[in-house]
C-alpha cells in the first residue's frame, strides 16, 4: 500500500519531486567529495611519508659540523632510532637554468643532493626511491608544473665558474620540500656527479636528520638538542610541519567543498519544508478524512516520512554514485604532488557516511516539520480552513499612486505572504554565500596585502643574506648602497637570532627572533602593537598559543649574552615556518646570528623589475626578490586551487538557483492557482499576471541578494577564519573588490532568476485556457 501511495504521489508531482531529489543529490555529491578528498589527502600524505621515510626532526645548519659529537648525542639521548647528516650543495638562482628559464629572480633556495642511504628518500612519480644515472637529474615536481617540463630536457648549473649540464630523467616528490609554499627545493643527481660538484662547491648546508623511536618525543628531543650546544645555524622543523605544509592547498579545497555541501543541505531542507507546506494544504481534506475515521497522527506522519526519506535516500544515493565517478577530477593537484593512492574499501566507506549524515539530518528535520500534523483537527481539515491565515492588507491598491498596478500587486503579494517567499529569499542568501565567499578568499590571497599574513611587512623588494661569506661586511655594504640610492624611498634591515625561550613548563626551547624597526613596514596585529622599545617582542599567533602568552605578559628569552625578560606587545598572523615566529627589539650574540633581511620601498617612478636586475648585478651573492614574484611562487598553487573552487562554486550556485527557483515558482503557482484563475477570469491577461509574479519574485530575490552580500562580506570572513586558525590565520579580513561583489555578482544572480521565471511561466501558461484554470 505504501509503495502504491509513493508511486502515485511521485507521478502526480514529477517535476517537484525530481527537483528536490536533485538538490539532495547535489548536497550529498559535494559532502561525499569533500570527505573523499580529505580521506585521500590523509592517506596520500601517510603513504608518501611511509615510502620516503620522512625524518621526525630536521635541523638545517649552515657551516661545518662535528658528526661524531652529533652521533654521540643521538646515542646517549635514548630517543633516536636512526640519524644521518646529508650535505646539500646550495645553488644561486643566477647559476641555474631549467630548460630556457634562468632562476635569477626565483625565490626558491635550490640545492643539489644525492639519494640518502638510511631514510628521507626522494621519490619518482611512481613513489619509489628514485635512481638517477650519471649526467642525469631528478627535478622537483614543483618545476614540472611551473614550466611543463618533459623528460629529456636539460638543466644547466654553474659551480665555481664551471658549467655542468644534466638531462632530466625523473620528476621528484620530496616529503620535506614538496609544496610550493616551502621555499626550498632539492634536485637529485647521481652519486658520482655529486662527488664531482662537491669538489668545486663553495656553499653548502647540512640537514641533520633524526628518526625517533617514538614520534611523541619530538618536543622533548628538540629541547635536548638545543641544550647540548649542537649545530643550530638554521631552522629546526619536525614531522608535524611537513605534514601540515603538504596538506595545505588540498586541505583548503576540501574545506571549501564541505562548506558548500553544508549550505546545500540547508537549502534542501528549506525546499522540503516549503514543499511540505504546499502538500499539506493540498492534502488537507485527505488528512481530515483519515483523522475522522480514527487513523492516528503517528500513522499519518509515517506516510509522509516514508515519502520524504525515500526522496532523501534516492537523492543521496545519486549524489554518492556521482561522487565516485567524478571525485578524481578534484584530486589532480594532490595526485601530482603526493602520488596516486590506490582506492580501498576505506576510500568508499568514508564518502558513504555522507549518505548517513545527510539522511540523518533530513530525518530529524522531517520529524520536526511533521509535528504540524498533530495540530490539525479533523473538523477544520475537512472545512479546509485551518491553514487559512487572516490576511493583513498592509498595502492597498486604492492608495497606490507610484508604480504600475501589476508591479504593485506583485510587491503586495510578497509582503502579505512573506512566509511563502521566505524560501526564495533564503535561497538567494545562500546562493550569494556560495559565490561570494570563495571569490573574496581568492581576491584576498591574490592581493599584495596578503603578504601581511606571512609575517612580513608590505614592501616592493626583499633582500636576504643567509649563505654569504663575511655576512656582516656584505650587509653593511648593501645598507650603504641603499642609503645613497635616489630610487629607494625607504628601507629597513632586520637581523634574525637563534635564541631560547622558556615554555610554561619551564623547559627551554629554541626560537628564531627577528629584530629590527617595525614602524616603516608594519604588520597587521591581531592584538596589541609593534615592538618599539628595547626588550619588547611580538609573537605569531601559534607561538602565543603554544607559550600561553598574551599582550602585556612577559616571556623569558635566553641568549649567550644572558637571560632577557621581554614584554609581549603584539600578536600577529604568520603562515610561514609552520606559523611560528617572533619579532622584537632583542639582540643576540654574533654566534647566534642566523641571517639578515632588508625590506625596500621604491619611489613611484621606478620600474620594479629593472631595479631587481640592477641590484642583482651589484650584489650577485645575495638573494634579491620581487615581492609580487615571491607571492606568486610560494602561494601560486594554493591560489590556483582557490580560483578553481571559485569557478566551481559559481557553477553550483547557478544550477542551484535555476532548479530551486523553478521549484518555488511551480509550488507558488499551485498554491495560487485558484486566485490566478479568478484574475484571468475577470480579464487579467497572461502577460499582466506574469508581470505580477515577476515583480514579486524579483523583489524577494533582491532582498535575498542584499542580505546575502552583507552577510558573506562580514560573517563570511569569520567563518573562513575559524577554518584557517589551525594554519596560523585566526582572523582574515577579506579584500573585497566592490565592482565584483556589489555589482557583477548581484546582477548575475538576478539575471539567473529572471531567466528561470521567464522559462517557468512560459511553460506554465502554455496551451491552457481560462476555464481550466478556474476549474482548478
Amino acid at each position: 500500500m505504501n509503495f502504491r501511495l509513493l508511486k502515485r504521489d511521485f507521478l502526480r508531482k514529477k517535476s517537484t519531486t525530481s527537483l528536490i531529489i536533485l538538490g539532495i543529490a547535489l548536497a550529498t555529491f559535494f559532502i561525499a567529495t569533500g570527505f573523499f578528498i580529505t580521506s585521500t589527502l590523509i592517506k596520500s600524505i601517510d603513504d608518501l611519508f611511509k615510502v620516503a621515510e620522512v625524518p621526525d626532526v630536521v635541523q638545517m645548519h649552515k657551516g661545518n659540523i662535528d658528526e661524531n659529537k652529533i652521533t654521540d648525542f643521538a646515542t646517549s639521548s635514548g630517543l633516536v632510532k636512526k640519524m644521518q647528516t646529508p650535505k646539500i650543495l646550495t645553488v644561486d638562482g643566477k647559476n641555474l637554468r631549467i630548460n630556457d628559464h634562468v632562476q635569477t629572480n626565483s625565490v626558491m633556495d635550490v640545492s643539489f643532493v644525492h639519494q640518502n642511504k638510511e631514510f628521507d628518500y626522494l621519490l619518482n612519480m611512481e613513489n619509489k626511491p628514485a635512481k638517477i644515472a650519471e649526467q642525469h637529474i631528478g627535478v622537483p615536481v614543483y618545476y614540472y608544473e611551473q614550466y611543463q617540463l618533459k623528460k629529456g630536457e636539460k638543466i644547466a648549473v654553474t659551480f665555481d665558474g664551471k658549467k655542468y649540464e644534466f638531462i632530466i630523467s625523473e620528476f621528484i616528490r620530496d616529503g620535506q620540500m614538496n609544496p610550493s609554499g616551502v621555499s626550498s627545493k632539492r634536485f637529485l643527481i647521481n652519486d658520482k656527479d655529486y662527488e664531482t660538484l662537491a669538489k668545486t662547491a663553495t656553499e653548502f648546508e647540512y640537514l641533520i636528520e633524526f628518526q625517533l623511536k617514538d614520534r611523541k618525543d619530538v618536543a622533548a628531543f628538540q629541547t635536548m638538542y638545543a641544550e647540548n650546544n649542537l649545530p643550530q645555524q638554521g631552522p629546526m622543523v619536525d614531522w608535524n610541519i611537513f605534514k601540515l605544509l603538504n596538506g595545505l592547498s588540498d586541505g583548503i579545497v576540501a574545506l571549501i567543498i564541505v562548506f558548500i555541501s553544508l549550505l546545500l543541505i540547508l537549502v534542501s531542507m528549506l525546499a522540503l519544508r516549503f514543499t511540505f507546506s504546499i502538500t499539506l494544504e493540498e492534502d488537507m481534506a485527505e488528512i481530515g478524512a483519515l483523522k475522522a475515521i480514527g487513523v492516528r497522527p503517528k500513522q499519518i506522519k509515517r506516510i509522509y516520512l516514508l515519502k520524504y526519506m525515500t526522496i532523501t535516500l534516492l537523492g543521496s544515493f545519486i549524489g554518492y554514485v556521482g561522487s565516485i565517478f567524478t571525485s578524481d577530477l578534484f584530486v589532480g593537484n594532490m595526485t601530482l604532488y603526493l602520488g596516486e593512492t590506490p582506492k580501498t574499501m576505506f576510500s568508499y566507506l568514508i564518502p558513504l557516511l555522507s549518505i548517513l549524515f545527510v539522511s540523518l539530518v533530513i530525518y530529524l528535520f522531517c520529524q520536526s516539520i511533521l509535528k504540524r500534523i498533530n495540530k490539525i483537527s479533523a473538523v477544520d481539515a475537512l472545512k479546509q480552513n485551518n491553514t487559512k491565515k487572516k490576511k493583513r492588507f498592509l498595502l492597498r491598491l486604492s492608495k497606490n499612486r507610484i508604480v504600475n498596478t501589476h508591479i504593485f500587486l506583485g510587491l503586495k503579494d510578497v509582503i502579505e505572504k512573506f512566509s511563502s517567499y521566505l524560501f526564495l529569499i533564503t535561497l538567494f542568501i545562500i546562493g550569494t554565500f556560495i559565490i561570494t565567499i570563495p571569490l573574496n578568499m581568492y581576491n584576498t590571497m591574490n592581493s599584495s596585502s596578503f603578504i601581511s599574513y606571512m609575517g612580513v611587512g608590505q614592501s616592493d623588494i626583499r633582500i636576504d643574506l643567509q649563505t654569504v661569506n663575511q655576512m656582516d661586511e656584505t650587509y653593511n655594504q648593501i645598507v650603504k648602497k641603499l642609503e645613497s640610492d635616489n630610487e629607494i624611498s625607504q628601507f629597513t634591515g632586520y637581523t634574525t637570532y637563534r635564541l631560547k625561550i622558556q615554555n610554561d613548563e619551564n623547559i627551554w626551547e629554541t626560537i628564531n627572533v627577528e629584530s629590527g624597526d617595525y614602524q616603516t613596514f608594519p604588520l597587521t596585529y591581531l592584538k596589541g602593537k609593534a615592538p618599539s622599545d628595547e626588550n619588547e617582542i611580538a609573537l605569531s599567533y601559534l607561538n602565543s598559543q603554544e607559550y600561553k602568552a598574551n599582550v602585556g605578559d612577559t616571556v623569558q628569552l635566553r641568549s649567550e649574552t644572558g637571560d632577557i625578560n621581554c614584554k609581549v606587545t603584539g600578536i600577529y598572523q604568520d603562515i610561514t615556518n609552520g606559523g611560528k615566529s617572533a619579532k622584537g627589539n632583542v639582540k643576540g650574540s654574533s654566534e647566534e646570528l642566523m641571517w639578515y633581511m632588508l625590506n625596500i620601498k621604491l619611489t613611484n617612478d621606478v620600474v620594479k623589475e629593472k631595479k631587481v636586475k640592477d641590484l642583482s648585478k651589484i650584489f650577485n651573492n645575495v638573494k634579491i626578490t620581487d615581492m609580487d614574484d615571491y607571492m606568486h611562487q610560494t602561494l601560486g598553487n594554493t591560489i590556483k586551487q582557490i580560483h578553481m573552487m571559485t569557478i566551481l562554486a559559481t557553477v553550483i550556485a547557478t544550477i542551484l538557483i535555476v532548479l530551486l527557483s523553478m521549484l518555488f515558482l511551480q509550488l507558488l503557482l499551485v498554491r495560487n492557482q485558484k486566485e490566478n484563475g479568478i484574475k484571468l477570469g475577470i480579464g487579467t491577461t497572461v502577460k499582466e499576471l506574469t508581470l505580477q509574479f515577476m515583480s514579486g519574485v524579483m523583489f524577494a530575490s533582491v532582498v535575498g541578494v542584499i542580505i546575502g552580500t552583507v552577510l558573506s562580506n562580514t560573517l563570511g570572513a569569520t567563518l573562513v577564519s575559524l577554518l584557517s586558525s589551525s594554519f596560523g590565520m585566526p582572523k582574515i579580513a577579506f579584500t573585497i573588490l566592490p565592482v565584483q561583489v556589489y555589482l557583477l555578482v548581484p546582477i548575475f544572480l538576478l539575471a539567473i532568476v529572471m531567466f528561470s521565471t521567464t522559462i517557468c511561466f512560459h511553460f506554465a501558461f502554455k496551451n491552457k485556457n481560462i476555464i481550466e484554470r478556474i476549474k482548478n
